[in-house]
C-alpha cells in the first residue's frame, strides 16, 4: 500500500466521522470529545499530507475549493441557524449566560465548518489565480538546456493562450495561439495529469524534417552557429562533451545543446495535423519530445512561461541568484536579421 493511498484512507475515515458527528452528536454536546479531537487532528494533517505529494495538485485544489465552499453555504443557510437556536434554548433557561452570541457560537463549532468557513475564500482565490492568471512551475529535468535549467522556478502565463477551465481544461475565452519558437507548458499526451514544458517547433499546417540534427520547416532551414564545447553533467553523473549552438528558428534564436557523439533520429516531411503542435526539447540529444510520443493537442496547453522566479542548486543547496528575473521567451526577429 502506497503512502498516498494510506493519507486517503485516514482522510476519508476521518471525514466520515467528522460527518457523522457533525449530524448526530454536535448539537447535543456543549464540549468537545477527545476524540473528535483526535479525528480532527487525523483530517487536517492527513489532508495537509496528500496536498503537498500528489501530483494532481490542480484536481484536489479545486475539489477542496468546492466541499469548503458547499459546507460553508450549508452552514449559512442552515448550520448556523441550529446553533443560534440552541443558543437561544439555553438563554431562555438561565437567567445569566457568561458568554456573548457569537462567542459561544463559535466555541464547539464542528471542524469541518470551521476549517471551511476559514479556508474557502482563500482556496477561491488560489484557484483563480492558479487557473486563469499565472501559476508556478518548477522545471524537473534539463531537457530545455541550456534554456532552462534544473530547479528553475518559473511564472506561467494561464492567459495568453486562452482562459481554460480547470481540471476538464475546456478554453471558454480565446486568445492567442502558440507560435513558433514559444516555449509552453502542457499536459503530457501520455499521461495528461503531468505537465511537461518544451519549444514549439512545428504549428497547425507546418511540414518538418530533422536531418543531422537539423530542422527543416516548410523546406527553410533552422540555422545553427557553434558557440563553445561544453562539458556536460548526464543524471547518471557520467560526463559527455556537447556543443553549444545559437539556432534560428525562422526568426527566434536561442541556444541548443548537442551531443556530437550521439546520432541523429533523422525524419522527413512530417506535417502536423490540425489542432497539433510539435514540442522539441532545446537538449537536442537528452529530450524526450514529439520525436518520441508525438504531437501535443491544443486542448492539452496549459500556459506560456514568462520569467524565472527563483533558481535552486540540489547539489550545492545554493540559491542562483543570477537567474532570478531572467526572461523565458525570445523575441521573434525577421528571418536573417543579425542579433
Amino acid at each position: 500500500m502506497s503512502f498516498n493511498q494510506i493519507v486517503i484512507g485516514l482522510w476519508l475515515a476521518s471525514t466520515v466521522m467528522l460527518l457523522l458527528d457533525l449530524a448526530f452528536m454536535a448539537k447535543r454536546r456543549t464540549r468537545k470529545a477527545p476524540v473528535i479531537a483526535a479525528t480532527e487532528f487525523i483530517f487536517i494533517f492527513s489532508a495537509i499530507a496528500y496536498f503537498i505529494s500528489t501530483e494532481n495538485f490542480e484536481y484536489v485544489l479545486t475539489l477542496a475549493t468546492i466541499f469548503s465552499g458547499a459546507v460553508y453555504f450549508l452552514d449559512k443557510i442552515l448550520f448556523a441557524r441550529f446553533r443560534r437556536n440552541r443558543y437561544l434554548r439555553i438563554k431562555e433557561k438561565r437567567a445569566v449566560l457568561n458568554t456573548d452570541e457569537e462567542d459561544y457560537l463559535s466555541k464547539g463549532m464542528p471542524v469541518i465548518i470551521d476549517y471551511s468557513r476559514s479556508f474557502f475564500l482563500v482556496l477561491l482565490l488560489v484557484l483563480v489565480l492558479r487557473s486563469f492568471i499565472f501559476e508556478p512551475f518548477r522545471i524537473p529535468t534539463g531537457s530545455l538546456e541550456p534554456t532552462l535549467i534544473p530547479g528553475d522556478f518559473i511564472l506561467v502565463n494561464k492567459f495568453d493562450y486562452g482562459l481554460r477551465l480547470p481540471i476538464i481544461n475546456k478554453k471558454i475565452v480565446a486568445m492567442h495561439e502558440p507560435k513558433r519558437g514559444d516555449i509552453v507548458v502542457f499536459h503530457w499526451p501520455v499521461n495528461p495529469k503531468v505537465d511537461f514544458i518544451k519549444r514549439v517547433v512545428g504549428v497547425p499546417g507546418d511540414t518538418i524534417s530533422y536531418v543531422d540534427k537539423v530542422f527543416y520547416i516548410n523546406g527553410v532551414e533552422a540555422k545553427q552557429n557553434t558557440l563553445e564545447n561544453v562539458p556536460y553533467v548526464l543524471e547518471n553523473g557520467n560526463i559527455v562533451d556537447a556543443l553549444k549552438r545559437q539556432e534560428d528558428l525562422l526568426g527566434v534564436k536561442h541556444e541548443i545543446y548537442q551531443f556530437p557523439s550521439r546520432e541523429a533520429d533523422n525524419f522527413t516531411n512530417l506535417t502536423v495535423p490540425d489542432n497539433m503542435y510539435f514540442m522539441i526539447g532545446d537538449n537536442r540529444d537528452d529530450s524526450a519530445d514529439s520525436r518520441t510520443w508525438g504531437f501535443v493537442p491544443e486542448s492539452y496547453i496549459v500556459g506560456k512561461p514568462l520569467y524565472v522566479l527563483i533558481s535552486w542548486d540540489k547539489n550545492s543547496y545554493n540559491l542562483r541568484w543570477k537567474r532570478s528575473g531572467l526572461s523565458v521567451q525570445v523575441k521573434n526577429e525577421p528571418a536573417g536579421e543579425t542579433a
